[in-house]
């Protein structure tokens, strides 16, 4: 049986703002054993997805296997993530996203198909 292919279609550039070599999106944390603020790094790719419940991101070389990291917006779930300079994506259950630093300060959202 073959392999799918998965095709990443970039759909803009986070909002972002960094810290030393970690970033984060903008008004975002990441909860999951914890409040992450600055929870990406450049050279990582992180997947979110929704599992149902919420939207949980996987990926980077710091999670821990078997916990679930949440997208939050002051302790809430969130439904969009915000981009350069002033948009948003409306995130849709049933689809898979990527984030990748496309430049040393740059981040692009991807949406898998």
């Amino acid at each position: 049986m073959p392999i799918a292919q998965l095709t990443a279609t970039a759909l803009g550039t986070l909002a972002t703002l960094s810290a030393a070599d970690r970033f984060r999106v903008s008004c975002l944390r990441l909860d999951g054993g914890g409040a992450f603020v600055y929870w990406m790094t450049a050279g990582e790719t992180y997947r979110i997805e929704h599992d149902g419940v919420d939207w949980a991101v996987t990926g980077g070389e710091w999670f821990t296997p078997g916990r679930t990291y949440r997208l939050r917006r002051a302790g809430l779930p969130v439904g969009a993530l915000p981009t350069a300079p002033h948009g948003r994506v409306t995130l849709r259950p049933g689809t898979v996203y990527e984030l990748r630093a496309t430049s040393p300060t740059r981040w692009t959202l991807y949406v898998l198909d």
